[in-house]
């Protein structure tokens, strides 16, 4: 995994959410991409939560901007994680191996944002989506980052203590045996970064057997470097949480079905 989007139609209180768990969030800044070599608007702008080898993008589509790429899946299934950002080596090399797949997939684009602890420099990156996937709750795509060290840099990242780390992005299906080699299929074929955390299918709880319904990412498993801390500082505040497996489940609030586990960072 690359990153994932967590979407809504308002960015201001997603933001104030993961503040709220003491993640530090930058400032929203719009995202553009290349259009006959000139930079033009995506209508959208995003804040990241950036660790060591992953990052939590929170965005929205302008308000007026229908022709937004999430604008869909909001319509469709509302806000939530709504950006499943695959990680490849090389973007157009991903895209004609993964092409000889059968996947469906939409063209290759550049794109760009600025990055506030680079002290607005500008990060890079070439991705491309699947198309004609109803199977998926999110614009799933490729990403290759064309600028790292600077999207990672250790500047932007949010307190070790919080989240140091991702450790896997958690998926919710039918047939997770069936979408385990399917996952495991496009990460040979796209090229992965072995530092960069899994996507992991779990079978969806609940539900009615035959009772087919999209894939979505529901948990992120992050890793602190002080879990007993980040247990006090929720505490403090009074928000709650649940105790599971040696660590600590919340949900965003505001987006209940979106859980965020916290274990303790292992020693390397």
């Amino acid at each position: 995994m690359d990153h994932v989007g967590i979407v809504a139609r308002e960015l201001k209180p997603l933001v104030d959410a993961f503040n709220a768990l003491g993640f530090r969030v930058s400032r929203p800044v719009p995202l553009c991409g290349m259009r006959d070599g000139e930079s033009v608007s995506l209508g959208q702008h995003s804040a990241h939560i950036v660790l060591a080898n992953f990052y939590i993008e929170i965005s929205a589509p302008d308000p007026g901007r229908s022709d937004n790429h999430l604008v869909p899946y909001l319509e469709r299934f509302g806000p939530g994680t709504r950006i499943v950002a695959l990680t490849c080596s090389n973007a157009p090399t991903a895209h004609a191996a993964l092409s000889k797949q059968g996947l469906e997939l939409g063209e290759l684009f550049e794109a760009s944002r600025t990055v506030a602890h680079g002290g607005g420099a500008t990060a890079n990156f070439r991705w491309f989506p699947i198309v004609g996937a109803p199977e998926l709750s999110a614009l799933t795509c490729w990403v290759e980052q064309l600028t790292p060290e600077l999207v990672l840099h250790p500047a932007g990242r949010t307190a070790a203590w919080t989240a140091h780390s991702a450790i896997e992005v958690i998926a919710s299906c039918d047939e997770p045996l069936v979408s385990r080699e399917q996952f495991g299929n496009w990460a040979k074929a796209a090229g992965v970064d072995r530092q960069a955390p899994p996507l992991i299918p779990h079978r969806r709880a609940g539900g009615d057997e035959g009772d087919s319904k999209p894939t979505v990412v529901d948990r992120l498993l992050l890793a602190s470097s002080d879990l007993e801390r980040y247990r006090r500082y929720l505490e403090a505040r009074r928000m709650p949480y649940t105790e599971e497996n040696d660590g600590l489940w919340i949900s965003l609030p505001g987006l209940p079905a979106l859980q965020l586990g916290f274990i303790e960072l292992e020693e390397r």
